[in-house]
């Protein structure tokens, strides 16, 4: 199932252009997330969704199902071990947890984000406080009696963001491997849950975000898990997505130059635009080169050419098993998502197909775009709440979960 609303898309600010210039260089290195906001046009719709027929005036309205009880959280932190280097994370399970049962792990987007996720802006939307979007969806499960666990990632250095607490050498030691590292990281993450007398090693669910949602994926044929939750996850490689965030950027940058004139902004605008510009060149030569085997460098953007290799690689592995894996998937788009160039969703549906549909043993697949949500699932309709993730995410999250539960119980 794929849901898809028509809708326009705001504009982001010169700040997040700004923003785009300064962290394409250590996109890798430093985990840096940069966002702007596509052209100002109109969607076309999916697929349309059936609604179901009314019933009739004679016939009983159904009961709702009981609300399930709101559970205490009880939060402990951990650590684990991975590529010799300690890493801290919690554990959070409802109260009520007394045999053991499903757990969820939690696996982050680009960037270098803790155990929370915290997320302020993107596609131009300025949310006005900071959502920390993993802490709310594991407390939502936890309340719903799932256990999760939540990790500080390999990137969260010192002397980036205020609440990351990692040594340098975390990521300055794996730079040239960092996706082997990260991957490697959720391997022992898993592993981890796998042994906590808590938790059924037959249902330990995974969530990947953005980036999170390839190592979900390549990991899989390793972890075996007992479904995948794929929060915007790409169907194009990194290269593909630096490149659409410059174009976009390009083009704010042009029609802001167009509106400002003759004037000292103006100025700003072009110098910014002619910068952007190298960029654009640097990373089109670059990667082409990279891929055809003629890279003569050894650094590209500022990252390890082998740093960007290694991601390519990983996104390879992570679109075959869309086509190979047994583990069911539910793929979650937001129709206002500017990371992701438009028409994401059906291109990852092509992604599941597989080669050879008669010889293939996989898992279900459901993918749902949900209007008015960004990137880091939050809708950002003037009637939600902007300081949590979206109400109809929690649901769709929880509902996937509780049918797989249900099939293992």
């Amino acid at each position: 199932m794929i849901e898809r609303a028509d809708f326009r898309n705001p504009f982001g600010s010169a700040q997040m252009t700004r923003m785009l210039l300064t962290c394409t260089a250590l996109l890798l290195a430093s985990g840096c997330s940069v966002f702007d906001a596509q052209e100002k046009v109109d969607s076309q719709p999916i697929a349309q969704l059936q609604a179901a027929p009314e019933a009739p005036e004679a016939e009983p309205e159904p009961e709702e199902e009981p609300e399930r009880p709101v559970r205490e959280i009880l939060a402990e932190a951990i650590t684990f071990e991975s590529l010799g280097d300690t890493l801290s994370g919690v554990i959070e399970r409802p109260d009520t947890r007394q045999a053991p049962g499903p757990a969820v792990l939690i696996l982050h987007a680009t960037g270098p984000h803790d155990r929370r996720g915290h997320f302020k802006t993107g596609l131009g939307v300025q949310l006005p406080v900071e959502v920390a979007v993993y802490e709310d969806i594991a407390q939502h499960l936890v309340k719903n009696g799932y256990m999760v666990m939540r990790f500080d990632k390999r990137t969260c250095v010192k002397g980036g963001r205020p609440w990351c607490t990692y040594p340098r050498a975390y990521v300055e030691s794996h730079r040239s491997e960092l996706a082997e590292a990260l991957e490697a990281d959720a391997a022992a993450a898993v592993a981890k849950l796998r042994t906590d007398p808590r938790v059924d090693p037959t249902q330990i669910f995974i969530i990947g975000h953005g980036q999170g949602a390839d190592l979900a994926l390549a990991l899989s044929p390793k972890v075996n898990p007992a479904g995948l939750l794929l929060l915007a996850p790409s169907p194009y490689p990194i290269d593909q997505i630096i490149s659409h965030q410059i174009d976009t950027s390009l083009k704010h940058l042009q029609k802001e130059r167009e509106k400002a004139g003759n004037t000292t902004e103006g100025t700003l605008l072009a110098q910014q635009t002619e910068e952007l510009q190298k960029t654009q060149t640097l990373q089109s030569e670059g990667f082409a080169a990279l891929r055809a085997g003629d890279f003569d460098q050894d650094e590209l953007l500022g990252a390890p050419a082998k740093t960007w290799s290694g991601f390519f690689a990983l996104h390879q592995r992570a679109s075959a098993q869309l086509s190979q894996t047994s583990a069911p998937i539910l793929a979650i788009f937001g129709s206002h998502d500017g990371v992701l160039p438009r028409g994401s969703a059906r291109a990852f549906e092509e992604k599941t197909r597989p080669a050879n549909a008669e010889d293939a043993e996989t898992g279900s697949v459901d993918i749902v775009e949900l209007p008015k949500t960004t990137h880091f699932m939050i809708d950002i309709d003037v009637e939600a709440d902007p300081s949590s993730v979206s109400d109809a995410v929690q649901q769709q999250v929880l509902d996937f979960l509780d049918a797989q539960s249900e099939t293992r119980d």
